[in-house]
Parts: C-alpha cells; sequence; structure tokens
C-alpha cells in the first residue's frame, strides 16, 4: 500500500524527486498591468486571497520526461509573477512550496507574447482559476472543472488524520480523479490533449485498487490514424497489454539501443548468463547498486554480461549516463509502453533497481527487486561459481 501511495504523490507531484534548488524572483516594483509582455516570452500574473505570505510558486517546464525549474516567485499580498522564454504554446507547471500549501501540480498553458492570469482563495492551488484565451488551457479548465471534487479532496487533507487514514483518504482521491476524468473523457473530443489525459489518468489507475473502468471502450473513440500515432500505440498497449515475462519463460529480445545510437540485441551474449539491470535516474538505489554490478561483471568475465536497462525516457537516459559518467552496457529499449521489457518482467510495478537474470539457454533463471550490499552477488552465487 506504501508503495502505492508514494508512486502515485509522484505521478500527481514528482517536484520531490526532482530534487529542485528553489530560487527567488522578485517582482519588481511596477503594476504587473503595467509590464509589457516582451516577444518571445510569457508572462503569468498570480492574484489570490486568503493565502500565507512567504511561500513561493515554482514554474516548471518539461524536460526530456521530466520536469525543470525555470522560475519561482514568493508571494507577498497573495501576488506572484513568473515569466520564461517561450516560441509557441507548451504547457508548465506551477506548485507551491510552503508548509500550509498540498502536494500537486497545475498545468498552465503559454504562448509566445501572452499573458495568463491566475486567481483564487485559499491554498488549494490545484482549483485556482487561470484566465486565458490558449485554447489548451480552455481545455485542460475544462478538465479540472469535471475533476474538481476530486482535486478538492487530494487538496485539503486535515492535518488531524492518522497516516493510515491519510493513505486510505489519498487512494480515494485518485480513484475518484480517474473516475472523473474517465466520465469526462467518454463525450470530451478526442484530440493530442485526450490522448495525453488518457495515458496519465490510466498510469494513476494502474497504481490504486483499479475500480472498475472499461479502458478499452475508452480507447475505441479512437480513429484509426490517432491509433497509428506515437501516444495512440501507447494507448494501445496498455488496453492490450502483452502477457508479463516470468521465471522459466524464454527471454524474447526488444529494439534496444545504445548510447551511440546503435541497434543491439541479447543474442550477441548466446550461451551465457545475462544479468539486466533496470534502473532510473532518480533511483537513489539504483546508483547505490552500480560498484556492485561492476564488480561482477568484473568477477565473471566473459561468462556473465551485465546489462543497464534505463527505464526513462531518451533524454533523460541519455542526459544521466552522461553526466555520472556511467560506464559498461548501457542500453535503452524503445518499443512502446506495454511492450517494453521494463513493463513486460514487472520492474515498472515491483519498483527499482530491478533484476533479471537470464540463463544461457535464453530462459529467465530469476528476476528481483530492490538492493542492499552483497545482495547482486549473493543471487548470482546461486547460478554461477568462480573459476580459479
Amino acid at each position: 500500500m506504501m508503495r502505492k501511495i508514494e508512486y502515485l504523490r509522484r505521478v500527481l507531484s514528482c517536484v520531490t524527486a526532482l530534487g529542485m534548488t528553489m530560487g527567488v524572483v522578485s517582482c519588481g516594483t511596477k503594476n504587473a498591468a503595467e509590464v509589457a509582455v516582451e516577444e518571445g516570452t510569457f508572462r503569468i500574473e498570480g492574484h489570490v486571497e486568503h493565502v500565507p505570505d512567504s511561500a513561493v510558486v515554482v514554474l516548471l517546464r518539461g524536460e526530456g520526461g521530466s520536469l525543470a525549474q525555470v522560475a519561482a516567485d514568493t508571494l507577498v499580498d497573495g501576488r506572484f509573477t513568473l515569466t520564461d522564454t517561450i516560441s509557441r504554446p507548451t504547457r508548465y507547471h506551477i506548485f507551491c512550496k510552503g508548509e500550509e500549501y498540498p502536494e500537486w501540480l497545475t498545468a498552465v498553458w503559454v504562448d509566445d507574447g501572452r499573458r495568463i492570469e491566475i486567481t483564487g482563495d485559499g491554498v488549494g492551488y490545484g482549483l485556482w482559476d487561470i484566465d486565458s484565451d490558449i485554447e489548451e488551457q480552455a481545455e485542460e479548465n475544462r478538465y479540472t472543472a469535471a475533476a474538481s471534487e476530486a482535486i478538492r479532496l487530494l487538496m485539503e487533507l486535515p492535518d488531524s488524520l492518522t497516516e493510515s487514514e491519510r493513505s486510505r483518504r489519498y487512494v480515494e482521491g485518485c480513484e475518484l480523479l480517474v473516475g472523473k476524468g474517465y466520465d469526462y473523457m467518454m463525450t470530451a473530443e478526442v484530440d493530442d490533449f485526450w490522448l495525453d489525459k488518457f495515458v496519465r489518468y490510466h498510469g494513476i489507475w494502474r497504481t490504486t485498487t483499479r475500480p472498475a473502468l472499461d479502458w478499452e471502450r475508452l480507447a475505441d473513440r479512437m480513429s484509426d490514424e490517432q491509433r497509428r500515432s506515437p501516444l495512440g500505440q501507447v494507448i494501445e498497449s496498455l488496453v492490450h497489454p502483452i502477457k508479463k515475462i516470468c521465471v522459466g519463460d524464454k527471454m524474447p529480445d526488444a529494439p534496444f539501443v545504445d548510447m551511440e545510437g546503435r541497434r543491439r540485441s541479447l543474442s550477441e551474449f548466446a550461451r551465457r548468463y545475462v544479468l539486466l539491470d533496470f534502473w532510473g535516474a532518480g533511483c537513489t538505489a539504483c546508483g547505490a547498486a552500480v560498484p556492485e554490478l561492476e564488480a561482477v561483471a568484473d568477477k565473471y568475465g566473459s561468462r556473465l554480461a551485465v546489462i543497464h536497462l534505463s527505464v526513462d525516457s531518451r533524454e533523460v537516459w541519455q542526459h544521466a549516463v552522461k553526466e555520472r559518467r556511467l560506464e559498461g552496457l548501457q542500453w535503452l529499449d524503445t518499443a512502446v509502453v506495454g511492450k517494453s521489457l521494463p513493463v513486460r518482467c514487472g520492474a515498472a510495478e515491483s519498483g527499482l533497481p530491478y533484476f533479471v537474470l537470464i540463463a544461457p539457454t535464453g530462459k529467465v533463471a530469476d528476476m528481483w527487486s530492490g538492493y542492499t550490499e552483497g545482495s547482486i552477488g549473493e543471487k548470482l552465487s546461486a547460478y554461477l561459481f568462480e573459476i580459479e
């Protein structure tokens, strides 16, 4: 249950995992309406009531599958201003950092030269009003209105609740959020925005007690052209999942690429043991396992291949490998969600790091999740022996 709660919190608000350094941007002394919006930029102006001063409003932008801070401002008399450079309609997120503010991400669409006004009452910023003539924001607001009951429940969890009560209420709120979103999507226009929401809501649904929702029926609203799009393929893989891989199964190959963009295959290591290490850039335990993984690769030599498989997007994976100077076989499975090995092997549900040991016969010999010092060597010693 706690693993599900933590994952839900990351889905709804991945700010903690970002490790952001909060900066403060001065609003200046001019009246906000008097400040022109320069070409190539946008300006978000907030005026909210009944909120404590000194909280920091953070502006986040998606970069390579994760979120990065691009601006921040301190609330003074309920006012804040945020800006960044832009060239086309883009979805940003705001997050309020303060003791009285709940964990949430509020989507804000911006565009070149646009001024966006945010108003509201109270610390529940998931329900603040976003006034904008940007088409995508209007659609975002409609989804928010449809799920307002669930958002309010998630943002107004009393401090008096015990941890177990808070966890239960949080899961209930997530289930209500998905249910309300699902109902709205049954009648909303099916466009790129709809496809994105499908994937997001389905991701939250998979980590709850899974209320009965007919996702296949909802996916049937897509046109043939939409099914062939990248997001459409992801949705198809979610509603028509491939059978999970278990111990004893033959390990299938996958469309792997390495850091140089070259196609790679498990068949390169036929007739030897192969250890797949599923890892993520935001996983601390994954980093802690690296020295031992390097040690076992050296210890067993040509009898064992250790392949590090990232669960992140291509951009996040490449950045992490270069920044951390990771060595060895660093690969990425480029299959769509639902068909990729991280999902089919259960890494997406069991937590990271996740390990799969493939025997020389090509069949899965063992699968396990988590890492403590010495655990990898202990596992492998049951299958490989030292050669003097």
